[in-house]
């Protein structure tokens, strides 16, 4: 089930009132549509672990980055922080897909050709 936690992610994400105060609906996977004005939300999974038992896989840790644009760098680490309260800590079932656990594991700053970008890593064990 972990090569879908990207539809989980955006129900978690689409469904936030706070991230969608600063973004509407734009979020995307992978990539934002061509001709997107920032702000705007871009999650991709990233890696998955697979974990095993003598019995089989028994779970998957997997780790998604969430890009996050804005124009102004204030505005960017506002919707940076969004984004962190809608996703860490949140467990259950989003989309068929089962979070066991969710943290963030890094962040980091860029700027780019759209403006600023905080890069959030999320780590997420999921069924």
């Amino acid at each position: 089930m972990s090569l879908q936690i990207g539809k989980a992610i955006y129900q978690i994400l689409s469904g936030d009132t706070s991230v969608k105060n600063y973004v509407g609906s734009k979020i995307f996977p992978i990539c934002a549509n061509e001709g997107v004005l920032a702000p705007f939300v871009v999650y991709e999974r990233y890696n998955i672990d697979p974990e095993y038992t003598k019995d089989g896989p028994l779970q998957d840790v997997c780790v998604v980055l969430v890009n996050i644009i804005a124009k102004e760098y204030a505005e960017c680490v506002d919707i940076a922080q969004a984004v962190r309260k809608a996703l860490e800590g949140k467990l259950g079932v989003y989309n068929g897909v089962m979070i066991l656990q969710n943290q963030l594991a890094g962040a980091k700053e860029d700027y780019g050709i759209d403006g600023y970008i905080t890069q959030l890593e999320f780590s997420i064990t999921s069924k």
